[in-house]
């Protein structure tokens, strides 16, 4: 390795350190928060763990199958299948974030790239909820979320 490279490996090898360090801090040994997640922290996370995919504004890639986020997210939560699937999806069932963390990044991910859908009765994830619906993924990840999106309003619907 050159000269020029090693500062730079050794900067992005202690920002990642200082970036996990951060993101485990409020985490307690059972994956779950001992304190409330900031909008700001939900962010990050977002940046950290789902953006490589969905993109930074949520827009996601459809034509490679890429979800978009925005607008059509807030009608998941409207049923407790579409509710259980945000969190049940692979890259979110499977990522390394504890429960509390995961709760807090997909009420902040509604709340961004989707309120004019989310139902006017929306609660909340809590850490015990995606805790219940991450230990019970659908066989079928593309089929349950066929399902679950034949089921939203057409464009247009006020239902």
């Amino acid at each position: 390795m050159n000269a020029i490279a090693q500062p730079s490996l050794a900067r992005w090898l202690a920002a990642a350190a200082l970036c996990g360090a951060t993101l485990g801090a409020a985490a307690e040994p059972g994956g779950n928060a001992t304190r409330e997640i900031s909008p700001r922290r939900a962010r990050t996370l977002y940046t950290l763990h789902c953006s490589g995919c969905h993109l930074p504004d949520g827009s996601g890639s459809p034509a490679h199958g890429v979800p978009s986020m925005r607008g059509a997210l807030g009608h998941f939560p409207a049923t407790l299948a579409g509710r259980a699937f945000l969190v049940q999806a692979p890259g979110a069932r499977n990522s390394s974030i504890s429960d509390a963390e995961l709760a807090a990044l997909t009420n902040w991910q509604l709340r961004e790239f989707a309120p004019g859908t989310l139902p006017a009765d929306f609660k909340p994830y809590t850490a015990e909820e995606v805790a219940r619906f991450r230990a019970a993924p659908p066989l079928d990840v593309a089929a349950a979320r066929a399902a679950i999106v034949a089921g939203f309003p057409a464009p247009g619907d006020t239902r």
